[in-house]
């Protein structure tokens, strides 16, 4: 009887536990869709144990060694020795290798882990700055939908896997979403702290420098809209000043030497970007939808730079890649007559976006890009900053 008993009890516990499981996964199907997604980039290794490269994505095949070469100010084994210029990539991008290689995994698997792991903190960071944006804080659709959307969209396919965009672009809701949270916290000392220890994690993407300003230019937007708007308070000042602070503090190790090095080759790197090879701008609509980059559409000495990009010129797909902004956009429009001030922050965001992308050119937005150029300081890095 006792034994019959103990099954009885067995059977209901699992089924109670059964019936937990459904529940949770119900309650939060949309956090287990972003996870889901972030496994896609698994469905990318054809064959399985092989590795993803090429252009300007490399991968560091001796990770420690590696590791232990650029952790030094000075690189003894590089012509006669000199001072290193990649102490910025130990974090993340080769600290990463170096971890997971010293646990016995093999360069596959760590980049299988890389890739799903920075789609999903790009998917979990959007997740919660959609539920920072809208009142409503009930998990539906309007959570989900702009994770997929930011996820797998025109530019975040085309850009592929080079580190530092695909870095930028997965840190960006955070980062954002933690410079918003600390503008209304009553605690800015730990808010400033938060972000300006997140910000280290952004430090491999500084190899390209109009792409490790993306997220403090939306800083500076979000600044002046608040600005603009009225809405500038003391605790945000003081919590701006206490992140400039710690962000000089945390990031102290890498920068001192990067922008020592950076004075010294200032004159090259404005002469490469002066050079006839990089395009002098965009055409409008193509920014709009996601395909600004100026090298899309062209190519060199009659060889396309991306051979399916005529494949865009198709009425269908034309429509499609409208879409996305359309949607976008559409929210300025469409709304509850209850004050939403980050809809505005972000369609703000979205016109200097277009701006910046749009780059040089003979039409309204490329003369101003121009006239910008010759008088700002270093303007002329965001030569595309697409």
């Amino acid at each position: 009887m006792s034994k019959k008993k103990s099954e009885i009890g067995a059977e209901k516990r699992l089924s109670l536990a059964k019936k937990t499981i459904t529940q949770t996964l119900r309650e939060r199907k949309f956090l287990v869709g972003i996870f889901l997604l972030a496994l896609v980039p698994l469905s990318w290794f054809r064959p399985w144990d092989t590795l993803i490269t090429g252009g300007d994505f490399w991968i560091p095949i001796s990770p420690q060694n590696f590791l232990k070469m650029i952790s030094s100010p000075w690189s003894a084994n590089i012509s006669c020795g000199q001072v290193s210029n990649a102490t910025f990539e130990i974090l993340p991008w080769v600290g990463f290798w170096a971890l997971f290689k010293s646990l016995g995994l093999s360069l596959s698997d760590i980049e299988k882990i890389w890739f799903v792991s920075l789609f999903l903190l790009g998917g979990l960071s959007m997740y919660l700055l959609t539920r920072e944006v809208f009142e409503d804080k009930r998990e539906s659709w309007k959570n989900f939908l702009p994770v997929v959307l930011y996820a797998f969209n025109v530019y975040s396919i085309l850009a592929g896997v080079v580190t530092t965009n695909l870095l930028v672009y997965s840190l960006l809701p955070l980062l954002l979403l933690l410079y918003i949270r600390g503008g209304k916290s009553p605690s800015p000392l730990k808010s400033a702290l938060i972000l300006a220890l997140a910000s280290v994690f952004l430090t491999s993407a500084v190899g390209n420098p109009p792409i490790y300003t993306i997220p403090f230019l939306f800083f500076f937007v979000y600044f002046i809209f608040l600005f603009l708007s009225k809405r500038l308070t003391r605790s945000f000042l003081k919590f701006n000043l206490l992140f400039a602070s710690f962000y000089l503090l945390f990031n102290s190790w890498w920068l001192f030497f990067y922008v020592k090095n950076l004075t010294h080759q200032i004159g090259q790197i404005k002469a490469v970007t002066d050079a006839a090879a990089v395009g002098p701008g965009s055409n409008f609509f193509d920014v709009v939808r996601l395909l600004g980059s100026w090298a899309f559409f062209a190519g060199h000495q009659g060889a396309p730079y991306f051979p399916f990009a005529q494949s865009y010129l198709n009425p269908f797909l034309m429509f499609l890649t409208f879409a996305v902004p359309a949607l976008a956009f559409a929210g300025i429009f469409f709304r509850p007559p209850s004050p939403r001030p980050l809809i505005n922050f972000f369609a703000l965001s979205a016109l200097v976006g277009i701006f910046l992308s749009h780059g040089q050119g003979t039409d309204f937005l490329g003369r101003i890009n121009t006239f910008f150029k010759e008088t700002i300081p270093f303007f002329w890095i965001y030569r595309e900053p697409f």
